[in-house]
C-alpha cells in the first residue's frame, strides 16, 4: 500500500480511501477486481473535465476545433505520455503471466485512476488532478498545426485498407438562427456508427468523426 501512496503524492492529490488508486492499478489480468469499471467512468470524467475547460479557454472556437483539440488530448497517446511521466507502469498489478505495460495499458489505468478520484472526492478534485497532470501537453498543443477528424479518420482507413466513411445527416434541431445539426459517421466494413452534433453540417460530421476515432482506438486497444 506504501507505494501508492507514492503515486497519490505524484498526482498532487491524497486519496481518502487509497485502495480506490490501487484497484485504479488493478489490470483485467490480475484479479476480479480489476480496474475496468473505474476506466469507464474516468474516460467520461476525463471528457467532462477537458470538454469544460476548452469551451471556457477558447470562447471563439467553433464545435469542429473544439472537438479536434479534445480528440488530441484524451487521446490514448496524450494519456500515455502523461502515464509514462508518472512512472505508472511500475504501479500496475499483473497476473504472473502478465508483463505487458504498453501505451494503451498505461493509458486505461490512467483513466481508472481519474475515475477513481471521482469516486473518492467529487468532479472539482478530479478537475485539479487532470489539469495539473496536463498542463504540459495543453501548454504545447497548437491548434492550428491539428488535422481534421474526418482526414485524420479517413488516412487511418486507407492506412489499414478499409472503405472511406460515409456521412449522414440525420436530423436538426433548435430555433432557425440556432440550428443544431446531428450527424452520423458510417464505417460499413467494420458495421460501426457514430453519432456527433454542431452548429453546422461540417462541424456535426467532424464530432462524430471524432467519436469514431475514439472508438475505434478502444476496440485496437481491447
Amino acid at each position: 500500500m506504501n507505494i501508492y501512496k507514492n503515486l497519490s503524492k505524484k498526482l498532487n492529490y491524497d486519496f481518502n480511501d487509497l485502495s480506490l488508486l490501487e484497484n485504479a492499478c488493478a489490470h483485467k489480468s490480475s484479479n476480479e477486481n480489476d480496474n475496468e469499471r473505474l476506466e469507464f467512468l474516468g474516460d467520461a470524467v476525463l471528457g467532462c473535465v477537458i470538454s469544460h475547460y476548452l469551451f471556457k479557454k477558447h470562447p471563439m472556437s467553433d464545435e469542429g476545433m473544439l472537438s479536434l483539440m479534445k480528440s488530441h488530448l484524451v487521446s490514448k497517446k496524450s494519456l500515455a505520455i502523461i502515464a509514462s511521466e508518472l512512472h505508472l507502469g511500475e504501479y500496475i498489478q499483473f497476473n504472473h503471466h502478465q508483463a505487458h505495460r504498453s501505451p494503451a495499458v498505461l493509458a486505461n489505468s490512467l483513466e481508472a485512476i481519474f475515475g477513481a478520484i471521482f469516486i473518492d472526492s467529487d468532479l472539482p478534485s478530479a478537475e485539479k488532478v487532470i489539469l495539473f497532470l496536463y498542463q504540459d501537453i495543453i501548454e504545447n498543443m497548437n491548434p492550428g498545426l491539428l488535422k481534421n477528424p474526418k482526414n485524420i479518420l479517413q488516412e487511418k482507413l486507407q492506412k489499414d485498407g478499409h472503405k472511406i466513411p460515409e456521412y449522414e445527416l440525420k436530423t436538426t434541431t433548435g430555433h432557425q438562427h440556432k440550428l443544431i445539426f446531428i450527424a452520423e459517421c458510417i464505417l460499413t466494413q467494420h458495421k460501426l456508427v457514430t453519432e456527433g452534433k454542431g452548429s453546422s453540417k461540417k462541424a456535426a460530421e467532424e464530432d462524430a468523426a471524432s467519436e469514431m476515432l475514439r472508438l475505434l482506438d478502444q476496440l485496437d486497444n481491447e
